[in-house]
């Protein structure tokens, strides 16, 4: 959902700007001008935005694509506008009523950034529901929810980040349990500079499900990692996560080091927002696409070559 980055030493200007869409001007120009930020300044002199600051501009936006005015909403005050923002409703319209009150315990847990309520919201919906049910009928729809509520400045990293962390322990707790090594080995893995990993994970999950044995290898994993565990594991298959939207002179370096390297072993799945603007390319480098994660539901060992013809219209997001 988020770019990853590292919160603890805050964030430069540039890096505001990526995340939240404004030019460093307006940044500037509501910091100076209307007193809305106050980042600190390091020995430099560049200045160092917490995350704080890009939720309330998250906020702005949305506020003044609503009809407000940058200066109406500066003479609110910083104090009433991230309350208000951090305070408002939830509105859940694409989740069966019979889920929104647990789904609710979620987002507000990790809003009000609880981590224990949080992950005991999420492990109590997969201990009812399964973790397969839990995730396709409440949590892949609270993430969105978060994701929403996000971009109108009304949720912070922070709080989304409490709640993959939650989800992700589920799925690493599901395949510890039901590890099957004598079965046919897939490798997954977060591409280069890839973070998100419940996209991933949830592969995993299914691949498993459906007789294979995968072995995760994590957020940013080498290209040389995932070569090394394939030739050690006798990998048949190797699905890799890419919701990183990379510039294409990056992407297509990765392509062909992916191709060089790991698909003279076996077969490679992609999936991601991170690989939808280059399906052509990938079909001419022979590396298939899987659109939608659910989809790896029917993908299994003794049919693996015939099912890979889903490629074009197959994400692990």
């Amino acid at each position: 959902m988020f770019k990853t980055i590292q919160a603890s030493q805050g964030y430069r200007i540039k890096t505001v700007s990526d995340l939240t869409g404004l030019s460093t001007h307006v940044i500037r120009k509501w910091e100076e001008r209307y007193l809305l930020l106050t980042p600190i300044r390091e020995h430099n002199g560049y200045r160092q935005y917490s995350e704080d600051d890009i939720q309330l501009l998250m906020y702005l936006q949305w506020q003044i694509s609503n009809g407000e005015t940058i200066g109406q909403l500066a003479n609110i005050g910083v104090t009433q506008l991230q309350q208000a923002m951090n305070e408002g409703p939830i509105d859940m319209p694409s989740l069966p009523p019979e889920f929104q009150p647990s789904a609710l315990t979620t987002i507000t847990a990790a809003r009000r950034l609880d981590r224990k309520a949080t992950e005991s919201s999420v492990h109590t919906l997969v201990n009812q529901l399964g973790i397969e049910d839990s995730l396709y009928r409440v949590l892949f729809p609270v993430l969105k929810t978060i994701g929403d509520l996000w971009h109108q400045g009304r949720f912070s990293m922070t709080g989304e980040h409490l709640v993959t962390q939650a989800i992700r322990h589920q799925l690493a707790s599901s395949l510890r349990r039901s590890h099957h090594i004598k079965n046919p080995t897939a490798i997954l893995a977060c591409a280069p500079d890839n973070f998100h990993e419940i996209g991933a994970m949830t592969a995993a999950m299914h691949l498993q499900n459906n007789g294979w044995n995968p072995v995760y290898l994590g957020v940013n994993s080498d290209i040389d990692l995932i070569r090394l565990a394939c030739e050690r594991r006798q990998g048949r298959l190797i699905v890799l996560s890419t919701v990183l939207e990379q510039p294409e002179k990056e992407f297509t370096s990765m392509i062909h080091k992916i191709k060089k390297k790991l698909l003279c072993l076996c077969p490679v799945l992609i999936g991601g927002q991170g690989a939808l603007k280059f399906l052509s390319f990938l079909e001419e480098q022979g590396i298939m696409y899987v659109e939608h994660v659910h989809q790896l539901q029917t993908l299994r060992p003794s049919s693996l070559h015939s099912n890979l013809d889903i490629h074009n219209n197959t994400t692990t997001s």
